[in-house]
């Protein structure tokens, strides 16, 4: 049968415990720096935003599953809070039944596919309008983004991958398409993409040079996925020079991982609004001992500002 449009934007009721942060300075640049992290007022608002804690069962994991650099919501709507405003990265923290390591060996048949292309991926655009001079229907966008998005897998679909991760997905793809929406309004269109990634990930330090990015990694047996930090960790100097990551932030206690199956939306250096310009970068690819490597399966919406 037809999958459900249905989108559940309801918080669940429990909220994740805060906790205030040590007092710090952007002492890591190395030298002078114009980055608008150096800003007086974008400092004192880092000194004193809250830092989140949470914790989730999280296989081998490796990493630590501090979230200090993120404003953490119970669901997407709280992406559009007073609160959300003051953070350069923005989390929603999910079940394990939004993790699909299990559907691995179906993943990485689908790396295979020659219709993947070289990119290895798959995308739709959908407009946030239909047609120029329409004013904006948030439910007519829904309906749009869940034919666009079901489309777009189906080919994956009968090249083997789960129908209920499917279902999964698209609903992931609406939820965050519409909060993307809101929080930038002058969105002309939505970009929603899967990528099935290897070995030709991004892995140096980086901030994204245009308005935000939502992504969600949905499997990996280690649990990693988007990897990100606080600017008060950062060596702007380093990561301008192309300093190595080693160089650009120091210490791996502060570097954050958003885990498996959680919600992440970074906002880039061209966001509306600042702070702005999250810095992160993908995981370690993760190599078997046959010399082969896992296939992560990543979700993408993007924002095209200028129609």
């Amino acid at each position: 049968g037809a999958r459900s449009k249905h989108v559940n934007m309801t918080p669940p009721p429990k909220r994740l415990r805060t906790q205030e942060p040590a007092p710090g300075k952007h002492d890591a640049h190395g030298g002078e720096c114009h980055d608008e992290c150096c800003d007086p007022a974008v400092q004192a608002l880092d000194q004193r935003r809250p830092s989140y804690s949470a914790s989730w069962a999280c296989a081998k994991s490796e990493y630590d599953p501090r979230v200090d650099a993120l404003f953490i919501g119970n669901s997407t709507v709280d992406f559009l809070s007073d609160d959300a405003k003051n953070f350069r990265g923005l989390g929603v923290l999910r079940s394990q039944s939004s993790r699909w390591t299990h559907a691995q060996k179906a993943i990485d048949r689908l790396y295979d596919l020659e219709s993947l292309g070289e990119e290895k991926s798959v995308s739709t655009t959908v407009p946030v309008n239909p047609a120029s001079g329409e004013s904006s229907n948030l439910d007519d966008l829904q309906v749009r983004l869940h034919e666009s998005v079901s489309r777009m897998l189906d080919p994956l679909i009968q090249a083997g991958l789960p129908a209920d991760m499917a279902d999964h997905v698209t609903t992931d793809a609406i939820e965050l398409g519409m909060a993307t929406v809101g929080l930038v309004p002058t969105a002309t269109s939505l970009i929603v993409k899967i990528e099935l990634l290897q070995d030709s990930v991004c892995i140096r330090w980086h901030q994204d040079h245009y308005a935000c990015r939502a992504i969600i990694s949905y499997n990996g047996s280690n649990g990693a996925a988007t990897e990100y930090v606080h600017h008060r960790h950062v060596n702007f100097v380093q990561m301008r020079k192309g300093g190595g990551n080693e160089r650009i932030v120091k210490g791996k206690n502060n570097i954050c991982n958003i885990g498996v199956g959680n919600m992440l939306f970074m906002k880039g250096m061209l966001f509306p609004t600042k702070p702005n310009g999250l810095v992160h970068k993908s995981p370690p690819p993760v190599m078997r001992p046959d010399g082969t490597f896992e296939t992560r399966f990543v979700l993408k919406v993007d924002v095209d500002m200028h129609g």
